[in-house]
C-alpha cells in the first residue's frame, strides 16, 4: 500500500485538531487510516535565538570554536519518545550572515568510529550516523525541508518526503576519536524563506546514532518518528 503519511500535502485526510494526525495506507479499492493522538502539551515546544554573526563561520567540519562562539548553543537533547538525555551526548548551535542559517554540531561516539557506508547523495544516509535537520518556513504548518548528513559527509535532502527535491546546501564534517563534528550552511531563500534578522521558522535538530549502540534523540521532542 501507498502511505500518505500527516506530513504529507497528498495526504487526503485532515483532523480538525491540530494534535490528532492521520495517515492514510491506500491501495486500490482500499484505504486504512491510522490516527494517532500527540497532545502538544506532553511535549513543550523549545525556542531559540539565533543571532547573527560577525563573520560566517567556514564550513569545514571543524567546528572551531573562535567561528562559533556567539552562536546559539542546543544542548539539552531528548531520546525519541522519552525525556531522558541521550546516552551519547549532542550538542548543535545555530547562527546567520543574513543570507544562510549556519548549524554546527558536535556528536560524542562511544565504542568507537561512527558508521558512514553511504556514499551516494539521496541515498539511505539516515541508516548510518547522521544528523537530520528539519526546517519548517512557516512554524505549524505542514511544508517542511528535510537535510540528513552522515558522517563521511554524504547527505540527503527532501521536500516533506520527496528524495527528488535538491537544495544547494554545503556539509562536511570532521571525524576523531570519540567524537564526530560537522557544519551545514543552509540555503534559506530555496527554502521559501525571506531571510532576515527577526523571522521565525520551525526546527528540529534530529540523530541517527548507529555506531557503539542504536539510539536516536532530538532537540525538540518527538514521539515515534522525526517526522
Amino acid at each position: 500500500a501507498e502511505m500518505l503519511g500527516y506530513w504529507d500535502q497528498a495526504c487526503p485526510v485532515r483532523t480538525d485538531r491540530a494534535e490528532v494526525l492521520a495517515t492514510v495506507y491506500r491501495k486500490p479499492g482500499r484505504s486504512l487510516i491510522a490516527l494517532a493522538h500527540w497532545p502538544s502539551s506532553a511535549a513543550p515546544k523549545p525556542t531559540g535565538t539565533a543571532p547573527r554573526a560577525a563573520r560566517a563561520p567556514i564550513v569545514d567540519g571543524e567546528l572551531d570554536e573562535a567561528e562559533w562562539s556567539g552562536a546559539a548553543r542546543l544542548t539539552r537533547f531528548h531520546r525519541l519518545g522519552t525525556d531522558e538525555t541521550p546516552l551519547a551526548a549532542i550538542e548543535a548551535r545555530v547562527t546567520h550572515d543574513g543570507e544562510r542559517l549556519y548549524i554546527g554540531f558536535r556528536c560524542e561516539q562511544p565504542g568507537g568510529k561512527p558508521v558512514a557506508a553511504t556514499t551516494e547523495r539521496d541515498g539511505t544516509v539516515w541508516l548510518d550516523d547522521a544528523i537530520e535537520l528539519f526546517i519548517a518556513p512557516t512554524p505549524g504548518e505542514r511544508t517542511y525541508y528535510q537535510f540528513v548528513g552522515n558522517a563521511r559527509g554524504v547527505f540527503a535532502d527532501l521536500k516533506a518526503m520527496d528524495l527528488t527535491w535538491d537544495g544547494s546546501w554545503i556539509y562536511r564534517v570532521h571525524v576523531s576519536d570519540g567524537w564526530w563534528t560537522g557544519e551545514v550552511a543552509v540555503p534559506l531563500p530555496e527554502l521559501g524563506i525571506a531571510f532576515a534578522d527577526g523571522v521565525e521558522m520551525g526546527l528540529n535538530v534530529g540523530r541517527d546514532r548507529q555506531g557503539g549502540g542504536h539510539e536516536l534523540s532530538s532537540w525538540a521532542p518527538v514521539r515515534n518518528s522525526f517526522h
